[in-house]
């Protein structure tokens, strides 16, 4: 039995692109047109041109779509810091006029009571000198009105209320974004500050009962009816660590490290009726923030007994 064979045959292999650019059909039209002669040049200018359409389109397309969005949010991003700065400078003229009106509250009120017909809630006067007030501010601060009048609108201090013994300044306005986005395009915003009448300040005694005036600090358990209380009015000295240790405070009590002491130093603070001694003169325990409050308002706080005696 004879070997044999059988005889795949394969296809041959093209690796020669199946496309033709059309400048080269051009050129070929050209070339076999009668006309070739007469408009050599004009058709060497037309292949020349035509050379860019084999090019591919690459990321055209992508970028026609991407490009308008980031121009938008670009845009958004940067209205938001004037919007920002806006509102900062906004929230600072409020505040300081608020402040500038709770000292001057007597002389507004005496002004409204000109007339009894005038409601005592309305307080146009005050009204009228908030807005002015805070128009003054602004344009302290560099604010100028005509060139941010397309960002802030519809400004309105109908909020604010002057009755009590407390102000409450409120102002509100819509921001205009430079971009619309529907019910988005105004963005309603809104400040309030609350300053507490400045009427005077009272000699001790002078109050009865739970209306007088004692102060606190934000930590103590005890509250003071005098400013010039020692654990109020703090008298810091300075001595020496070496002698702190056998050194008493006026209540015979010995001073203990504060916790801001870290390091050995020649010098420490002391103050006569404290318990600790301290490395840093800026140390919490050397500050006091004081707040005004009424008795009735003290909770469970104690009477300070170095200070009762002004109670009386």
């Amino acid at each position: 039995m004879g070997g044999g064979y059988i005889a795949v045959l394969l296809p041959k292999k093209q690796n020669k692109k199946n496309y033709k650019s059309l400048s080269g059909i051009y050129l070929k039209s050209r070339h076999e047109s009668p006309a070739n002669s007469s408009d050599k040049s004009e058709s060497v200018n037309c292949a020349k041109a035509l050379q860019y359409a084999r090019l591919p389109g690459s990321l055209t397309v992508e970028a026609a779509f991407v490009a308008p969005w980031i121009i938008l949010a670009a845009i958004v991003l940067c209205s938001l810091f004037s919007v920002l700065r806006g509102e900062l400078y906004m929230s600072a003229a409020l505040h300081n006029a608020a402040r500038i009106m709770a000292a001057e509250v007597t002389e507004i009120e005496h002004k409204e009571n000109i007339s009894d017909d005038v409601p005592a809630d309305t307080n146009i006067v005050s009204h009228i000198r908030l807005r002015y007030l805070v128009q003054k501010e602004l344009r302290g601060m560099g604010w100028k009105e005509e060139e941010n009048s397309g960002m802030i609108s519809e400004i309105s201090f109908r909020d604010s209320n002057f009755s009590g013994d407390e102000i409450i300044a409120c102002v509100s306005y819509q921001i205009c974004m430079p971009v619309s986005f529907g019910q988005w395009g105004h963005l309603p915003v809104k400040h309030q500050v609350v300053c507490k009448k400045w009427t005077g300040r009272k000699e001790h005694g002078s109050g009865t009962g739970d209306s007088e005036y004692v102060f606190v600090t934000p930590y103590g358990t005890a509250y003071h009816v005098s400013l010039s209380c020692p654990y109020l009015d703090l008298s810091v000295k300075s001595v020496s660590e070496a002698g702190v240790k056998s050194l008493r405070n006026k209540d015979g009590g010995i001073y203990y490290p504060c916790s801001c002491v870290k390091h050995k130093n020649s010098n420490v603070y002391v103050t006569d009726y404290g318990t600790f001694y301290h490395e840093n003169p800026g140390c919490y325990r050397l500050k006091r923030s004081v707040s005004k409050i009424f008795r009735s308002e003290t909770g469970s706080r104690h009477p300070c007994n170095k200070c009762t005696t002004y109670a009386k």
